[in-house]
């Protein structure tokens, strides 16, 4: 099995493998690399592209070993017995749920589009 999303960036290759809960980020800067002690991270050296230098870095993260629903659940009731904040607001809640129709609206009005133009029915 396999259950890998990968994107593509000017700068970067980003590969997230969803079944082993690993990402792994390929990174050209320009600045001189600074490792980070949250992550696994080192440079690969540098490339020249043009005139510039650029340093290639490597990071790699992996996923906490925790259940996220179990996890929501139980800062939500901590944040209730504590009388705090929870991390997750129902502002952020509604936003998130705005956002998700935006995207499902424009993907009706593109597969619209699309059937149009070839003309599919």
């Amino acid at each position: 099995k396999m259950r890998k999303m990968r994107f593509f960036q000017p700068d970067a290759y980003i590969s997230v493998d969803f079944l082993e809960g690993i990402s792994e980020i390929y990174h050209i800067e320009k600045d001189e690399f600074k490792p980070s002690k949250e992550t696994l991270a080192f440079s690969l050296g540098q490339i020249q592209q043009g005139t510039e230098q650029r340093n290639i870095r490597y990071s790699r993260l992996e996923k906490a070993d925790l259940n996220p629903l179990q996890y929501e659940l139980q800062q939500f009731c901590q944040s209730i017995i504590n009388d705090q904040t929870p991390p997750v607001t129902a502002e952020d809640g509604r936003r998130a749920l705005h956002v998700a129709r935006l995207i499902l609206n424009s993907i009706d009005e593109h597969t619209e589009l699309v059937k149009k133009h070839w003309q599919l029915r």
